[in-house]
């Protein structure tokens, strides 16, 4: 609840983040290593700890300014039209049979069943907006929001499980929410 209280609060220079340890779920927090911390972050601190994150937001903002609200009836139907968009600029075009992304370590829209990938949009399958993982034991989390709802706690536990299905041995993970800035 913290998390997405503060994310209301971004602004152009400073982001709000969370950040926990890969094996979050499991006993072993102490003062000296929280499980899960919340905070504020300025940009630069943001793009140091994920360096992809300003490109990131500035796909956002470009899919956003691209997309039509007045075509698509609902807000539902918007979001996924804007998440579409960020999925083909990170990812390349839509081919059949799908091809991989460019960079495996830079993905929109990964579709994961608890152990294994999946078809995009698979029923039962949990889907990442961004991940990156910069190589430095930390992987970076994007989650694109274009309406009001925030992150959940079951949510964070699904990025938890997929990343660490993607990226073994990660450390820790940092998500942070990236809107549209218009």
């Amino acid at each position: 609840m913290l998390f997405t209280w503060m994310s209301t609060r971004n602004s152009g220079s400073e982001t709000t983040v969370l950040g926990f340890r890969a094996d979050a779920y499991t006993p072993g927090a102490s003062a000296k290593s929280p499980t899960v911390w919340v905070g504020t972050l300025t940009r630069d601190e943001v793009d140091n700890a994920c360096p992809r994150h300003s490109e990131v937001q500035s796909i956002t903002d470009q899919s956003a300014e691209a997309t039509d609200r007045g075509a698509y009836p609902n807000a539902s139907q918007y979001g996924t039209a804007i998440h579409k968009r960020i999925q083909e600029t990170i990812n390349g075009p839509t081919t059949v049979p799908r091809s991989p992304p460019p960079d495996p370590n830079f993905r929109a829209e990964a579709s994961l069943l608890k152990s294994q990938d999946a078809r995009y949009g698979r029923s039962g399958s949990i889907r990442i907006d961004v991940l990156k993982n910069p190589g430095k034991g930390t992987v970076c989390v994007y989650d694109i929001k274009t309406g009001d709802s925030g992150l959940t706690l079951a949510r964070m536990r699904e990025l938890s499980s997929t990343v660490q299905f993607y990226y073994p041995g990660t450390k820790s993970i940092i998500v942070t929410e990236v809107r549209p800035r218009r």
